[in-house]
């Protein structure tokens, strides 16, 4: 009985709070996720400044541009995942607005961050197939314990954005037991995690 009361409690707290972020996300001036500087476009979540400095990490190259590559790694290759999509590759840089526009879609639940990200992956997914036939969007899921600190899931919202502008299925296939968070283990704990 307890569980239950709890349970409802976290749920009606986490809407609560998703209300709350909406809100005031629409009734205040929404801000660059990299510099914070106020916004003139509505939809884009940079400032022209940090948005030239997203393209310039975006337009650097593999053996081509890297939202047109697929190329995979040894690791993955080894787990049978032959092509990995990407936009940028990940600079530990807290200051990047590449880095920023994903904290952002992870911290701070905002529609014009999925947006565009969606936006920009859809020209890369593309890239590497002509239609949806067999397709399956799906996501990793967000830990519980996440899922009930910002009261959404980032990865979720993204994957049935992009299966909607691809016109694709969306299908919530794994579920997520890990109590720990990725980003605090090393590599040999985060694969041990993960299983």
């Amino acid at each position: 009985m307890w569980q239950f009361i709890r349970t409802a409690i976290n749920l009606i707290g986490m809407k609560i709070k998703d209300l709350v972020r909406k809100i005031l996300f629409f009734t205040s001036v929404p801000k660059c996720v990299s510099c914070k500087e106020r916004l003139e476009k509505a939809g884009m979540p940079f400032c022209d400044l940090c948005y030239e400095k997203y393209k310039n990490n975006k337009s650097r190259n593999c053996s081509v541009k890297l939202y047109l590559c697929s190329c995979s790694n040894k690791y993955l290759k080894s787990h049978y995942i032959h092509k990995l999509i990407k936009l940028y590759r990940y600079l530990p840089d807290t200051e990047s607005p590449a880095n920023n526009v994903i904290y952002s879609l992870k911290r701070d639940n905002r529609r014009d961050v999925v947006e565009f990200l969606a936006n920009e992956l859809v020209v890369s997914l593309k890239n590497q197939f002509d239609s949806c036939d067999g397709v399956v969007f799906s996501n990793i899921p967000r830990r519980e314990a996440a899922l009930k600190e910002y009261g959404y899931d980032h990865a979720e919202r993204l994957a049935r954005s992009l299966s909607k502008k691809l016109s694709c299925e969306y299908m919530s296939v794994l579920k997520s037991k890990t109590k720990r968070a990725q980003k605090k283990l090393d590599k040999l704990r985060r694969v041990k995690n993960v299983n």
